[in-house]
């Protein structure tokens, strides 16, 4: 019981000063709900860090309903709004995995791509990752990662209702530009003190502007900020029951946090609550593990502020799946090999996690 109280009595400490020693503000990237099943959007040391092939896909639809208004101004007649379809979506997949065991040094290797759409704009990531881990102890490693690739924004001027069509500073066709996108993080795990995990990385390293229409039309990308933290207590009220609180905490142009409680029942059934500061949202998260491994999660916010008198909530899908090739699960419980690395054994067979 004094290890599970230190456990938390160090994550409520990492909470507080973090939270308490920050203004809280808005946010510039995506946001995902389900952001403790897809670390490697955001931090390229998780690669290949539980030991298997894993792979997820997230789709988050942001403000059902609220779409763009456009006015269809008209030359005699009364002037329309009509819905273009243009709402905030974000979809993406993630793959990571170990490509070396080794008793004190190990390796894995990762693949994102991340699709965000926000009205006209669209923008398109893909990166490759590689991280390097380190076993401290028998029961905690820390980990170091990078990846590399290229981000692609555009602007689709083809849905553009102009008031004055012969304006040359906006597109009126689909226009695009790619630049070279990094990213770098840590990741450290201790399985002592229930699963404890944390995380800082930095992602969008090289700033870059993007120009459309010969440089009248421009944006630029900024470098964004994350800290994750969280642990897993089992045996929670329930001895079949698992208790995950975790926390994110995202800086861009300012810094917001969500505070996150999911708890699962007999490794299959979950559910929680999580909560995005400056009162944007709360929201509800369910989730369900199948035989095989995978887990399907869904989640609804619900706005805080005046937004949620014009859409109807945000929703999100998100599905994880981590097996191990068989020929590396044969090797491992090949009894020659049991005593060789009992804590490789360990980690390599206990229950499947993100």
């Amino acid at each position: 019981m004094g290890k599970k109280n230190s456990s938390i009595s160090k994550s409520i400490l990492t909470i507080c000063i973090i939270t308490f020693a920050i203004n809280m503000h808005g946010q510039q990237d995506p946001y995902l709900t389900h952001y403790m099943f897809n670390k490697m959007q955001f931090n390229p040391a998780y690669a290949g860090s539980n030991g298997m092939i894993c792979v997820s896909g997230i789709y988050h639809n942001q403000w059902t309903g609220l779409e763009d208004q456009t006015i269809r101004y008209t030359s005699g007649g009364e002037d329309k709004s009509f819905n273009s379809g243009l709402g905030a979506k974000t979809s993406g997949v993630a793959i990571n995995a170990p490509i070396h065991w080794g008793q004190k040094l190990s390796f894995g290797v990762g693949a994102t791509i991340l699709q965000d759409n926000i009205g006209y704009e669209n923008s398109l990531k893909a990166r490759g990752s590689f991280a390097a881990r380190y076993r401290i102890s028998r029961y905690s490693k820390i980990s170091l990662g990078l990846d590399g690739g290229v981000l692609q924004k555009g602007i689709d001027g083809t849905k553009f209702i102009f008031r004055d069509p012969l304006d040359k500073n906006i597109p009126d066709t689909r226009v695009a530009a790619s630049k070279p996108n990094f990213s770098a993080g840590l990741f450290y795990t201790n399985e002592r003190l229930n699963d404890w995990y944390f995380g800082l990385s930095s992602t969008n390293l090289v700033n870059q502007r993007y120009s459309y229409s010969g440089g009248n039309f421009s944006n630029r990308t900024g470098r964004h900020y994350y800290l994750i933290t969280g642990l897993t207590l089992d045996g929670f009220v329930n001895p079949f029951l698992e208790f995950k609180p975790s926390l994110l905490l995202k800086h861009g142009n300012t810094l917001q946090a969500t505070l996150s409680g999911v708890a699962e029942y007999m490794q299959k059934f979950s559910g929680g609550l999580a909560y995005r500061t400056e009162a944007d949202a709360a929201s509800i998260l369910l989730g369900y593990r199948m035989k095989n491994g995978m887990r399907v999660g869904y989640s609804y916010d619900l706005s805080l502020n005046a937004l949620r008198n014009f859409h109807g909530g945000t929703h999100e899908i998100q599905i994880n799946y981590c097996f191990m090739p068989k020929r590396v699960y044969e090797y491992i419980l090949s009894p020659r090999h049991l005593n060789e690395e009992p804590k490789t054994l360990d980690v390599l067979l206990k229950r499947k996690r993100d």
